[in-house]
């Protein structure tokens, strides 16, 4: 009965720690990709602040005048 219980145990072990490393797999690809859309569009706002900047100082070079 021990052995039975034991083993019952060490399966049940077994299947809770194949779940959770799935789920925390699961978790970190959403993390990951999370992570890469953040910087793709910090990336995209830095480079339209960038052209704003440089518009701007056209403008200002220009006498004021819009390109």
């Amino acid at each position: 009965m021990v052995v039975g219980i034991t083993a019952y145990g060490t399966v049940t072990a077994a299947l809770a720690t194949w779940f959770v490393g799935r789920d925390e797999e699961r978790r970190h690809h959403r993390v990951h990709r999370a992570e890469q859309a953040v910087e793709q569009t910090y990336e995209e706002m830095a480079h339209a602040v960038h052209e704003r900047f440089d518009r701007i100082e056209r403008m200002l070079e220009g006498g004021g005048r819009a390109c």
